[in-house]
Protein backbone atom coordinates (compact mmCIF):
# COMPACT_ATOMS: atom_id res chain seq x y z
CA UNK A 1 0.00 0.00 0.00
CA UNK A 2 1.26 3.47 -0.84
CA UNK A 3 2.13 5.90 1.91
CA UNK A 4 0.31 9.18 1.37
CA UNK A 5 1.22 12.70 2.36
CA UNK A 6 -0.97 15.74 1.85
CA UNK A 7 1.57 18.34 0.84
CA UNK A 8 -0.51 21.14 -0.56
CA UNK A 9 -4.07 22.41 -0.20
CA UNK A 10 -5.17 24.96 -2.75
CA UNK A 11 -8.33 26.97 -2.45
CA UNK A 12 -9.61 28.18 -5.75
CA UNK A 13 -12.37 30.75 -6.15
CA UNK A 14 -13.63 30.34 -9.67
CA UNK A 15 -15.10 33.68 -10.64
CA UNK A 16 -15.59 34.03 -14.39
CA UNK A 17 -17.51 31.94 -16.87
CA UNK A 18 -16.28 29.74 -19.68
CA UNK A 19 -18.10 28.04 -22.47
CA UNK A 20 -19.33 24.49 -22.08
CA UNK A 21 -16.52 22.15 -23.17
CA UNK A 22 -18.95 19.30 -23.88
CA UNK A 23 -20.55 16.59 -21.86
CA UNK A 24 -18.80 14.08 -19.63
CA UNK A 25 -19.37 11.32 -22.20
CA UNK A 26 -17.30 13.22 -24.79
CA UNK A 27 -14.19 13.35 -22.58
CA UNK A 28 -12.82 10.20 -20.91
CA UNK A 29 -10.87 12.42 -18.48
CA UNK A 30 -14.07 13.86 -16.96
CA UNK A 31 -15.90 12.69 -13.87
CA UNK A 32 -19.14 13.89 -12.27
CA UNK A 33 -19.33 14.07 -8.46
CA UNK A 34 -22.44 15.57 -6.91
CA UNK A 35 -23.39 18.65 -8.89
CA UNK A 36 -19.89 19.21 -10.35
CA UNK A 37 -18.01 17.97 -13.40
CA UNK A 38 -14.22 17.70 -13.07
CA UNK A 39 -12.22 17.56 -16.30
CA UNK A 40 -8.49 17.12 -16.84
CA UNK A 41 -8.04 19.47 -19.77
CA UNK A 42 -4.30 18.89 -20.21
CA UNK A 43 -1.36 16.97 -18.73
CA UNK A 44 -3.01 13.58 -18.16
CA UNK A 45 -0.87 11.32 -20.35
CA UNK A 46 2.78 11.98 -19.36
CA UNK A 47 5.99 10.14 -18.57
CA UNK A 48 8.71 11.44 -16.28
CA UNK A 49 11.94 10.87 -14.36
CA UNK A 50 12.34 10.51 -10.61
CA UNK A 51 13.34 13.70 -8.79
CA UNK A 52 12.28 15.96 -11.67
CA UNK A 53 9.20 17.87 -12.78
CA UNK A 54 6.94 16.43 -15.44
CA UNK A 55 7.30 18.38 -18.66
CA UNK A 56 3.73 19.75 -18.80
CA UNK A 57 1.37 21.34 -16.31
CA UNK A 58 -1.88 19.67 -15.30
CA UNK A 59 -4.99 21.72 -16.04
CA UNK A 60 -8.33 20.87 -14.42
CA UNK A 61 -11.65 22.64 -14.92
CA UNK A 62 -14.56 22.37 -12.46
CA UNK A 63 -18.05 23.29 -13.69
CA UNK A 64 -21.69 22.56 -13.06
CA UNK A 65 -23.75 20.64 -15.62
CA UNK A 66 -24.40 23.87 -17.51
CA UNK A 67 -20.67 24.59 -17.89
CA UNK A 68 -20.47 27.35 -15.28
CA UNK A 69 -17.29 27.46 -13.12
CA UNK A 70 -17.70 26.16 -9.56
CA UNK A 71 -15.88 26.50 -6.27
CA UNK A 72 -13.33 23.75 -5.59
CA UNK A 73 -11.26 22.96 -2.51
CA UNK A 74 -8.58 20.70 -3.96
CA UNK A 75 -5.96 18.69 -2.06
CA UNK A 76 -3.22 16.37 -3.32
CA UNK A 77 -1.74 13.16 -1.93
CA UNK A 78 1.49 11.64 -3.25
CA UNK A 79 2.54 8.01 -2.94
CA UNK A 80 6.22 9.07 -2.93
CA UNK A 81 6.53 11.65 -0.17
CA UNK A 82 9.65 13.12 -1.79
CA UNK A 83 7.48 14.55 -4.57
CA UNK A 84 5.81 17.93 -4.71
CA UNK A 85 2.84 19.70 -6.29
CA UNK A 86 3.36 23.36 -7.20
CA UNK A 87 0.60 25.76 -8.19
CA UNK A 88 1.04 27.68 -11.46
CA UNK A 89 -0.29 31.23 -11.29
CA UNK A 90 0.30 32.40 -14.87
CA UNK A 91 -2.78 31.27 -16.79
CA UNK A 92 -3.32 31.21 -20.53
CA UNK A 93 -6.23 33.13 -22.09
CA UNK A 94 -9.44 31.21 -21.50
CA UNK A 95 -7.92 29.20 -18.62
CA UNK A 96 -8.30 31.78 -15.85
CA UNK A 97 -10.75 29.57 -13.93
CA UNK A 98 -8.81 26.34 -14.26
CA UNK A 99 -6.75 24.64 -11.57
CA UNK A 100 -3.21 24.56 -12.96
CA UNK A 101 -0.31 22.81 -11.22
CA UNK A 102 2.94 20.95 -11.85
CA UNK A 103 3.96 17.60 -10.38
CA UNK A 104 7.53 16.99 -9.32
CA UNK A 105 8.06 13.26 -9.00
CA UNK A 106 9.62 11.80 -5.88
CA UNK A 107 13.01 10.15 -6.09
CA UNK A 108 12.28 6.71 -4.58
CA UNK A 109 9.34 4.81 -6.10
CA UNK A 110 9.43 3.57 -9.69
CA UNK A 111 5.61 3.70 -9.83
CA UNK A 112 4.08 6.86 -8.35
CA UNK A 113 0.48 7.95 -7.87
CA UNK A 114 -1.03 11.40 -7.47
CA UNK A 115 -4.45 11.41 -5.81
CA UNK A 116 -6.59 14.51 -6.37
CA UNK A 117 -9.43 15.16 -3.89
CA UNK A 118 -12.16 17.74 -3.40
CA UNK A 119 -14.25 18.52 -0.34
CA UNK A 120 -17.73 17.92 -1.77
CA UNK A 121 -21.03 18.83 -0.12
CA UNK A 122 -24.62 17.61 -0.63
CA UNK A 123 -23.66 13.98 -1.31
CA UNK A 124 -23.51 12.59 2.24
CA UNK A 125 -25.69 12.79 5.32
CA UNK A 126 -22.48 13.56 7.24
CA UNK A 127 -22.15 16.88 5.42
CA UNK A 128 -19.16 17.84 3.28
CA UNK A 129 -16.67 15.00 2.78
CA UNK A 130 -13.35 14.53 0.97
CA UNK A 131 -13.86 12.60 -2.24
CA UNK A 132 -11.20 11.16 -4.55
CA UNK A 133 -11.71 12.76 -7.96
CA UNK A 134 -8.71 11.42 -9.92
CA UNK A 135 -5.84 9.00 -9.35
CA UNK A 136 -2.98 9.48 -11.81
CA UNK A 137 -0.30 6.76 -11.87
CA UNK A 138 3.05 7.12 -13.66
CA UNK A 139 5.83 4.59 -14.23
CA UNK A 140 8.98 6.66 -13.73
CA UNK A 141 12.46 6.42 -15.22
CA UNK A 142 15.97 7.37 -14.11
CA UNK A 143 16.70 11.15 -14.02
CA UNK A 144 17.20 12.76 -17.42
CA UNK A 145 19.15 15.89 -18.36
CA UNK A 146 18.37 18.83 -16.10
CA UNK A 147 18.08 19.66 -12.41
CA UNK A 148 17.38 16.81 -10.00
CA UNK A 149 16.44 17.07 -6.34
CA UNK A 150 18.79 14.93 -4.26
CA UNK A 151 16.94 11.97 -2.80
CA UNK A 152 16.14 11.48 0.88
CA UNK A 153 16.43 13.93 3.76
CA UNK A 154 19.49 14.46 5.95
CA UNK A 155 19.58 16.28 9.27
CA UNK A 156 22.61 18.55 9.51
CA UNK A 157 21.63 19.59 13.04
CA UNK A 158 20.64 23.00 14.32
CA UNK A 159 23.42 24.93 12.56
CA UNK A 160 22.73 26.33 9.12
CA UNK A 161 24.85 25.30 6.14
CA UNK A 162 27.44 28.03 5.68
CA UNK A 163 29.53 26.68 2.80
CA UNK A 164 29.75 23.74 0.43
CA UNK A 165 32.95 22.87 -1.41
CA UNK A 166 34.65 19.98 -3.19
CA UNK A 167 38.01 18.28 -2.81
CA UNK A 168 39.34 15.14 -4.51
CA UNK A 169 36.00 13.72 -5.69
CA UNK A 170 34.23 14.43 -2.40
CA UNK A 171 31.62 17.07 -1.56
CA UNK A 172 31.86 18.83 1.82
CA UNK A 173 29.33 20.77 3.90
CA UNK A 174 30.41 23.05 6.72
CA UNK A 175 27.87 24.25 9.32
CA UNK A 176 30.12 26.40 11.57
CA UNK A 177 30.27 23.53 14.06
CA UNK A 178 30.41 20.32 12.02
CA UNK A 179 31.97 19.05 8.81
CA UNK A 180 30.12 16.53 6.60
CA UNK A 181 31.21 14.71 3.45
CA UNK A 182 29.68 12.60 0.67
CA UNK A 183 30.97 11.11 -2.56
CA UNK A 184 27.48 10.70 -4.08
CA UNK A 185 25.10 13.66 -4.01
CA UNK A 186 22.37 11.60 -5.72
CA UNK A 187 21.78 9.63 -2.50
CA UNK A 188 22.17 12.68 -0.20
CA UNK A 189 23.92 10.39 2.30
CA UNK A 190 26.47 12.26 4.44
CA UNK A 191 29.11 11.29 7.00
CA UNK A 192 30.15 13.59 9.84
CA UNK A 193 33.95 13.60 9.84
CA UNK A 194 35.11 16.38 12.17
CA UNK A 195 33.55 18.32 15.05
CA UNK A 196 36.67 20.03 16.41
CA UNK A 197 36.01 23.50 17.84
CA UNK A 198 39.15 24.73 16.10
CA UNK A 199 37.04 25.04 12.93
CA UNK A 200 34.16 26.98 14.50
CA UNK A 201 35.02 30.37 13.02
CA UNK A 202 36.85 29.58 9.82
CA UNK A 203 37.10 32.22 7.14
CA UNK A 204 37.98 30.07 4.18
CA UNK A 205 39.13 26.67 3.01
CA UNK A 206 41.92 26.13 0.50
CA UNK A 207 42.49 22.85 -1.31
CA UNK A 208 45.51 22.04 -3.39
CA UNK A 209 46.36 19.68 -6.22
CA UNK A 210 48.73 17.67 -4.02
CA UNK A 211 45.69 16.53 -2.00
CA UNK A 212 46.23 18.74 1.04
CA UNK A 213 43.47 20.94 2.45
CA UNK A 214 43.90 23.98 4.74
CA UNK A 215 41.31 25.78 6.86
CA UNK A 216 41.87 29.44 7.69
CA UNK A 217 40.25 30.41 11.00
CA UNK A 218 41.43 34.01 10.76
CA UNK A 219 44.28 33.78 13.25
CA UNK A 220 45.36 30.16 12.69
CA UNK A 221 45.78 27.66 9.87
CA UNK A 222 44.91 23.95 10.07
CA UNK A 223 46.20 21.27 7.70
CA UNK A 224 44.51 18.03 6.66
CA UNK A 225 46.28 15.45 4.51
CA UNK A 226 43.37 12.98 4.45
CA UNK A 227 40.36 14.96 3.20
CA UNK A 228 39.34 16.51 6.50
CA UNK A 229 39.44 13.37 8.65
CA UNK A 230 42.27 14.74 10.81
CA UNK A 231 43.68 18.23 11.35
CA UNK A 232 46.92 19.67 12.68
CA UNK A 233 47.84 23.26 13.47
CA UNK A 234 50.27 25.09 11.18
CA UNK A 235 52.58 27.58 12.84
CA UNK A 236 51.96 31.06 11.39
CA UNK A 237 55.21 33.01 10.84
CA UNK A 238 53.64 36.49 10.74
CA UNK A 239 50.78 38.23 12.55
CA UNK A 240 47.60 39.00 10.63
CA UNK A 241 45.18 37.27 8.29
CA UNK A 242 47.41 35.27 5.96
CA UNK A 243 47.28 33.25 2.77
CA UNK A 244 49.21 30.19 1.75
CA UNK A 245 49.98 28.30 -1.44
CA UNK A 246 51.70 24.96 -2.05
CA UNK A 247 54.20 24.43 -4.86
CA UNK A 248 54.45 21.22 -6.86
CA UNK A 249 57.66 20.34 -4.98
CA UNK A 250 55.76 20.42 -1.66
CA UNK A 251 57.11 23.73 -0.36
CA UNK A 252 54.69 26.20 1.25
CA UNK A 253 54.72 29.95 0.54
CA UNK A 254 53.00 32.31 2.99
CA UNK A 255 52.05 36.01 3.08
CA UNK A 256 50.04 38.07 5.59
CA UNK A 257 48.19 41.36 5.39
CA UNK A 258 50.50 43.16 7.88
CA UNK A 259 53.84 41.98 6.49
CA UNK A 260 55.79 42.79 3.34
CA UNK A 261 57.69 39.51 3.60
CA UNK A 262 57.21 36.19 1.83
CA UNK A 263 57.94 33.07 3.87
CA UNK A 264 58.87 29.57 2.70
CA UNK A 265 58.43 26.26 4.55
CA UNK A 266 60.02 22.98 3.40
CA UNK A 267 58.23 20.88 6.07
CA UNK A 268 54.47 21.61 5.91
CA UNK A 269 54.60 24.70 8.10
CA UNK A 270 56.67 23.37 11.01
CA UNK A 271 59.51 25.80 10.25
CA UNK A 272 59.68 28.89 8.06
CA UNK A 273 62.43 30.78 6.23
CA UNK A 274 62.21 34.37 4.99
CA UNK A 275 62.23 34.05 1.20
CA UNK A 276 61.69 37.77 0.45
CA UNK A 277 62.23 40.15 3.36
CA UNK A 278 60.70 43.25 1.78
CA UNK A 279 58.43 43.20 -1.29
CA UNK A 280 58.85 46.97 -1.62
CA UNK A 281 62.52 46.42 -2.44
CA UNK A 282 61.37 44.65 -5.61
CA UNK A 283 58.66 47.14 -6.62
CA UNK A 284 60.67 50.27 -5.81
CA UNK A 285 57.87 51.75 -3.69
CA UNK A 286 57.85 52.65 -0.01
CA UNK A 287 55.11 50.13 0.81
CA UNK A 288 53.65 47.17 -1.08
CA UNK A 289 50.40 45.80 0.34
CA UNK A 290 49.56 42.22 -0.55
CA UNK A 291 46.25 40.97 -1.95
CA UNK A 292 46.72 37.29 -2.68
CA UNK A 293 49.18 34.49 -3.38
CA UNK A 294 48.88 31.56 -5.75
CA UNK A 295 51.14 29.16 -7.64
CA UNK A 296 51.54 27.05 -10.75
CA UNK A 297 53.98 24.13 -10.74
CA UNK A 298 57.02 25.43 -8.77
CA UNK A 299 56.39 29.14 -9.38
CA UNK A 300 54.66 31.35 -6.81
CA UNK A 301 52.79 34.58 -7.60
CA UNK A 302 52.17 37.40 -5.11
CA UNK A 303 49.54 39.94 -6.19
CA UNK A 304 49.81 43.40 -4.62
CA UNK A 305 47.34 46.22 -4.11
CA UNK A 306 49.46 48.65 -6.13
CA UNK A 307 49.27 46.53 -9.29
CA UNK A 308 52.36 44.38 -9.25
CA UNK A 309 52.57 40.62 -9.64
CA UNK A 310 55.78 39.25 -8.17
CA UNK A 311 56.76 35.95 -9.75
CA UNK A 312 58.80 33.81 -7.35
CA UNK A 313 60.88 31.24 -9.21
CA UNK A 314 63.31 28.68 -7.83
CA UNK A 315 66.34 30.82 -8.58
CA UNK A 316 65.03 34.35 -9.22
CA UNK A 317 62.14 36.78 -8.77
CA UNK A 318 60.44 38.55 -11.66
CA UNK A 319 58.25 41.63 -11.19
CA UNK A 320 55.26 42.15 -13.53
CA UNK A 321 54.03 45.75 -13.60
CA UNK A 322 50.41 46.38 -14.62
CA UNK A 323 48.45 49.57 -15.22
CA UNK A 324 46.49 51.09 -12.33
CA UNK A 325 43.15 49.93 -13.76
CA UNK A 326 44.21 46.31 -14.33
CA UNK A 327 42.40 45.20 -11.17
CA UNK A 328 40.61 46.51 -8.12
CA UNK A 329 43.31 48.09 -5.96
CA UNK A 330 41.09 49.88 -3.46
CA UNK A 331 42.60 50.17 -0.01
CA UNK A 332 39.63 48.46 1.63
CA UNK A 333 39.78 45.25 -0.43
CA UNK A 334 39.28 42.56 2.20
CA UNK A 335 39.34 39.42 0.04
CA UNK A 336 41.16 38.33 -3.09
CA UNK A 337 41.43 34.98 -4.85
CA UNK A 338 43.87 34.08 -7.61
CA UNK A 339 44.66 31.13 -9.88
CA UNK A 340 47.04 30.63 -12.79
CA UNK A 341 46.35 28.77 -16.02
CA UNK A 342 48.96 28.88 -18.77
CA UNK A 343 50.16 32.45 -19.21
CA UNK A 344 47.06 33.95 -17.56
CA UNK A 345 46.48 34.87 -13.92
CA UNK A 346 42.81 35.02 -12.89
CA UNK A 347 42.06 37.41 -10.01
CA UNK A 348 38.84 38.10 -8.07
CA UNK A 349 38.81 41.04 -5.65
CA UNK A 350 36.10 41.86 -3.10
CA UNK A 351 35.70 44.96 -1.00
CA UNK A 352 32.67 46.41 0.75
CA UNK A 353 31.04 47.74 -2.41
CA UNK A 354 33.17 46.75 -5.43
CA UNK A 355 33.48 43.20 -6.75
CA UNK A 356 35.58 42.49 -9.81
CA UNK A 357 37.07 39.65 -11.86
CA UNK A 358 40.18 40.22 -13.99
CA UNK A 359 42.18 38.03 -16.36
CA UNK A 360 45.83 39.15 -16.63
CA UNK A 361 48.33 38.17 -19.31
CA UNK A 362 51.70 37.40 -17.71
CA UNK A 363 53.52 37.47 -21.07
CA UNK A 364 52.48 41.02 -21.95
CA UNK A 365 51.73 42.38 -18.44
CA UNK A 366 48.32 43.54 -19.63
CA UNK A 367 44.68 42.92 -18.82
CA UNK A 368 42.95 40.42 -21.10
CA UNK A 369 39.44 40.92 -19.75
CA UNK A 370 37.62 42.32 -16.73
CA UNK A 371 34.04 42.62 -15.50
CA UNK A 372 32.14 43.62 -12.37
CA UNK A 373 30.28 41.17 -10.14
CA UNK A 374 26.94 41.62 -8.39
CA UNK A 375 28.39 40.26 -5.14
CA UNK A 376 31.61 38.91 -3.70
CA UNK A 377 32.94 35.82 -5.44
CA UNK A 378 35.50 33.07 -5.16
CA UNK A 379 37.52 30.86 -7.52
CA UNK A 380 37.54 27.07 -7.46
CA UNK A 381 39.02 24.36 -9.64
CA UNK A 382 37.07 21.18 -10.34
CA UNK A 383 37.75 18.42 -12.88
CA UNK A 384 40.59 20.48 -14.36
CA UNK A 385 38.49 23.61 -14.98
CA UNK A 386 38.39 26.97 -13.17
CA UNK A 387 35.05 28.41 -12.04
CA UNK A 388 34.02 31.74 -10.52
CA UNK A 389 31.20 31.35 -8.00
CA UNK A 390 29.24 34.34 -6.65
CA UNK A 391 28.72 34.23 -2.90
CA UNK A 392 25.24 35.75 -3.19
CA UNK A 393 22.78 36.31 -6.07
CA UNK A 394 23.63 32.79 -7.18
CA UNK A 395 21.34 32.48 -10.19
CA UNK A 396 24.49 32.01 -12.28
CA UNK A 397 28.18 31.17 -12.23
CA UNK A 398 31.14 31.55 -14.62
CA UNK A 399 33.36 28.99 -16.34
CA UNK A 400 36.85 30.08 -17.37
CA UNK A 401 38.02 29.22 -20.88
CA UNK A 402 41.20 30.49 -22.52
CA UNK A 403 41.35 34.05 -21.22
CA UNK A 404 37.64 34.73 -20.75
CA UNK A 405 34.75 33.71 -18.50
CA UNK A 406 31.56 32.22 -19.90
CA UNK A 407 28.32 33.16 -18.11
CA UNK A 408 26.35 30.08 -16.98
CA UNK A 409 22.73 30.58 -15.80
CA UNK A 410 21.43 28.13 -13.20
CA UNK A 411 17.77 28.05 -14.32
CA UNK A 412 16.76 26.14 -11.19
CA UNK A 413 12.97 26.19 -10.89
CA UNK A 414 12.82 25.84 -7.11
CA UNK A 415 15.57 28.13 -5.90
CA UNK A 416 13.21 30.08 -3.63
CA UNK A 417 15.83 32.77 -3.13
CA UNK A 418 19.18 32.43 -4.87
CA UNK A 419 20.55 35.10 -2.53
CA UNK A 420 20.70 32.79 0.47
CA UNK A 421 21.69 29.58 -1.31
CA UNK A 422 25.03 27.82 -1.51
CA UNK A 423 26.64 26.83 -4.80
CA UNK A 424 29.63 24.75 -5.89
CA UNK A 425 30.79 22.60 -8.80
CA UNK A 426 31.13 18.85 -8.17
CA UNK A 427 32.62 16.57 -10.84
CA UNK A 428 32.02 19.26 -13.45
CA UNK A 429 28.35 19.84 -12.57
CA UNK A 430 26.71 22.55 -10.44
CA UNK A 431 25.36 21.57 -7.02
CA UNK A 432 23.04 24.00 -5.27
CA UNK A 433 21.74 24.05 -1.70
CA UNK A 434 18.55 26.09 -1.28
CA UNK A 435 18.21 27.70 2.13
CA UNK A 436 14.49 28.23 1.50
CA UNK A 437 13.66 24.55 0.83
CA UNK A 438 16.62 23.08 2.80
CA UNK A 439 17.26 20.73 -0.12
CA UNK A 440 20.17 19.89 -2.41
CA UNK A 441 19.86 19.97 -6.19
CA UNK A 442 22.35 18.68 -8.74
CA UNK A 443 22.50 19.02 -12.50
CA UNK A 444 22.28 15.81 -14.48
CA UNK A 445 23.46 15.69 -18.09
Amino acid sequence: MYRTLTILSIFFLLLSCKEDEGSQDENPNSVAVGDKIYTIEDGFDQEGARGQYLANSFKISVTDFEGKPQYAQISFELSDEGGRVTEVYDSEPGEEDWIVFRWKLGCQDETQTLTIKDNVCNISKDGCVDVTIFEITINTSEPTAGWVEACYEFDFGYSSIEKIFTHEDELFVYTYSDLFVTDDITTNSWNEINTSTQLDEYNDVWHFENGEMIFNSGSSLYLSENNGRNWSNIYVPSYGDGQITILANGKYLYISEYSQSVYESPDKGNTWNVLISDLASLTGESYTGVLAITSSANIGYVITKNHYIIEINLSSNNVHTFSSDAWNGYANVDEAYAMVEGNHLILVTNDYSNYEASVLNLNTDSQTSSFGLASSGTLIKDSGKIYLLPEYNQDHYYEYDGGNFEFKPLDLEESGSYYYGRLTIFNGKPVYYSSSSNKFYYYND
